[in-house]
């Protein structure tokens, strides 16, 4: 699928079809387009649910959570990943960090943080917190 710039001024219909299109719950949906707003940079989503067999796929090339953890392995997916519209840096990170508590987000989905930045190492990923339903 292709990647989608998330609009902050996204009606109720736009994040409906976002989380439709994407297989991501209603309440990432909408958290997603709060971060959107916070941001002096735009976002795309990149990746929302991922079958078992994608999954697994990304755990081979040493990039995947183990699917019982992936939050991206749930139907609807509660976590997702996005990329930003300009090059990036260590500040952009951060900047992208900031916002996503405000919203509710978890930063990194638990990854190791890089102890002299502070960064999460899958610091593109966001989502409603660990997973704790095994769908």
């Amino acid at each position: 699928m292709l990647p989608e710039t998330i609009d902050p001024n996204w009606t109720n219909d736009d994040i409906c079809r976002l989380q439709e299109k994407w297989k991501i719950s209603g309440v990432l949906a909408v958290k997603l387009v709060c971060m959107a707003t916070r941001l002096p940079f735009k976002i795309q989503i990149i990746s929302g649910f991922r079958t078992k067999s994608h999954q697994e796929e990304l755990i081979r090339k040493g990039v995947g959570a183990p699917f019982e953890l992936s939050t991206h392995c749930t139907c609807p997916a509660t976590g997702a990943d996005l990329r930003v519209e300009l090059a990036v840096t260590d500040v952009v990170k951060a900047t992208f960090g900031a916002a996503t508590r405000p919203c509710g987000l978890r930063w990194g989905g638990g990854s190791k943080i890089d102890p002299e930045t502070g960064i999460p190492w899958d610091w593109n990923h966001v989502d409603l917190g660990p997973r704790t339903a095994n769908l």
